[in-house]
């Protein structure tokens, strides 16, 4: 994850979601040890924030820049393709950052995560290193929920599935995402993960083209989500460097209402709203 936006996914140019708890000062020796990372391995961004009261390392893996949506205020679209980070340097990176930093967050953003045909294997490996207290997937869920060979992923109570859902209106979600057609799979995706018994958020980025519709989000999400949705999470959007986005920021004040609004309507209804301002 945005000036209201999703919560981060890239390392450097990446989204950084302002859903992230406020970051702790690091000291002079994990400063140098962030720096050390971050020179070997240039798809890893690490910094010190804060999980519950107590500071923490997160450290974010960015996947690939292939994505399958355009979302027009996403901080983390590359201007040009770039090929995968390879498998192996993803593992060897990771396994530093459980050793060097032990009990880090593991984050895996992209562009799309699940575009990776080696998803599944990075996961059950990831799952399996010493040293790392959580990991956390970010993703819009459409490869989850095709109907032919969707992707497989694990399921632990140390993975937790971030999922981008600008909206729960096909009409609001295709303007978001610059897409046609996706957000039934992307609700099919989110029911497999919830059925397995995975850990889910869904993760809106508020602007422009969804404001109005943010107070109809918690009876959307019972509706199509229900009996127990996930929490559902409001980030502020960010000024991506590479585009224009300008005409899509919302005042303050109008986010505020609209969120205080939507957490009014989720009073009742077994929806848990959070909003990271």
């Amino acid at each position: 994850g945005e000036g209201l936006a999703r919560r981060s996914t890239r390392p450097t140019a990446h989204a950084r979601p302002a859903r992230r708890p406020p970051t702790a000062r690091p000291d002079s020796s994990r400063e140098r040890l962030y720096a050390a990372l971050r020179r070997t391995y240039p798809f890893v961004t690490v910094e010190r924030i804060r999980r519950a009261g107590a500071p923490t390392d997160a450290a974010t893996l960015r996947l690939t820049t292939r994505c399958n949506q355009r979302c027009p205020f996403c901080q983390a679209a590359s201007p040009h393709a770039e090929a995968d980070t390879p498998l192996s340097e993803l593992l060897r990176a990771a396994s530093r950052i459980a050793s060097d930093l032990p009990d880090a967050t593991l984050i895996l953003t992209g562009g799309e995560p699940f575009l990776r045909a080696d998803m599944p294997e990075l996961l059950a490996r990831l799952l399996a290193l010493p040293g790392l207290a959580r990991i956390e997937v970010q993703t819009n869920a459409v490869p989850l929920g095709r109907k032919t060979r969707p992707p497989a992923f694990p399921v632990s109570d140390r993975l937790r599935f971030l999922i981008g859902m600008h909206a729960l209106r096909p009409e609001v979600y295709d303007a978001c995402t610059s897409t046609r057609g996706q957000f039934p799979r992307a609700l099919a995706g989110v029911r497999r993960l919830l059925d397995a018994g995975a850990t889910v958020e869904i993760n809106c980025v508020v602007s422009r083209l969804n404001l109005a519709h943010i107070p109809r989000m918690p009876a959307l999400l019972a509706k199509r989500l229900g009996p127990k949705p996930p929490p559902l999470h409001f980030s502020i959007m960010g000024i991506p460097e590479q585009r224009e986005v300008g005409g899509l920021l919302v005042r303050f004040r109008q986010m505020l209402a609209a969120i205080d609004e939507a957490k009014r309507r989720a009073a009742g209804l077994g929806v848990v709203v959070v909003a990271a301002l």
